[in-house]
This record gives structure tokens, C-alpha cells and sequence, in this order.
């Protein structure tokens, strides 16, 4: 990604594509997974923060600049970190962001488990089945998310 720094990115901003922004983005978010599969999660976190706020700064648009989900990646390392506490906010926020996102939801219900309210976990996981469309005996990962 380090290459494309210098390519020349005229026409894309002249059409109002952050495509700076976009390659900032797909960068962090490539170093945060890196790191967090090293276990490396304050790095990770750092960099899906600065990818959050970059892709919150990109105006509206349908579909989106920048696809990827990367408050709900931030959200799933910031449990992986053992911080159940800030991840069910993160998630919370996701879902403001993107309703219904059973990705979201599973990540909530873990959140709850970390934090031992078994109730709101159990309410995350039915909200979770009623909105997953993958196999009904998978489920996600939080590496995955």
C-alpha cells in the first residue's frame, strides 16, 4: 500500500472520492490485524481508532466510500483486549451505524458475557440468531469481525 503513496490520485479527488482517506484506511486497518494476531492489541486498537475517525469523516454515500466495517473490527479487538466494558459500547455505536448487523450483535452478546451479565448476553445472542443469515451451526469469530 506503501507503493501507492505516489500514484497519482487527481482524477479520484477531483470526483470527490477520498481516495486518500481510503488507502489510509485499508493500510491501518491491514497493521491493526497484523498486530492484533500478534496479540499486539494496544497497537491494533490505535490504528482501528485513527481508521474509525477517518472513515466518520468521509461524507455520505450510497454504497459507501469505504465498505469495511471498521468500528465493529475496533469493537471486537478492544474485547480481545479484555475490556468488556468499552467493547459493548463500540458495539452499541456499530449498531447505531449499521442496524441489525448480526456481526454487531455477536460481538455485543460476547461483550455482556466478558462483563458476567449473563441476561443482556442471552437478549444479544437472540437478537444476534433473529438477524444472522449465515449456516445456523457457524457462527462468527471475533477475529473475524
Amino acid at each position: 500500500i506503501d507503493d501507492l503513496a505516489g500514484e497519482d490520485l487527481f482524477d479520484l479527488t477531483e470526483a470527490n472520492i477520498p481516495a486518500e482517506g481510503i488507502l489510509d484506511i485499508s493500510r491501518l486497518t491491514l497493521l491493526a490485524r497484523a498486530a492484533a494476531a500478534n496479540g499486539d492489541y494496544e497497537t491494533a486498537i490505535d490504528h482501528m481508532e485513527t481508521a474509525v475517525a477517518l472513515q466518520d469523516g468521509f461524507p455520505y454515500m450510497e454504497p459507501p466510500f469505504w465498505y469495511y466495517p471498521a468500528r465493529q473490527t475496533l469493537a471486537a479487538m478492544v474485547l480481545r483486549s479484555g475490556d468488556g466494558e468499552r467493547a459493548e459500547q463500540v458495539f452499541l455505536e456499530t449498531l447505531v451505524k449499521s442496524p441489525n448487523n448480526a456481526y454487531a450483535y455477536y460481538g455485543l452478546s460476547e461483550a455482556y458475557g466478558a462483563q458476567g451479565d449473563r441476561r443482556a448476553q442471552r437478549y444479544a445472542r437472540r437478537l444476534y440468531k433473529d438477524a444472522w443469515l449465515g449456516k445456523r451451526r457457524g457462527r462468527p469469530q471475533l477475529d473475524q469481525l
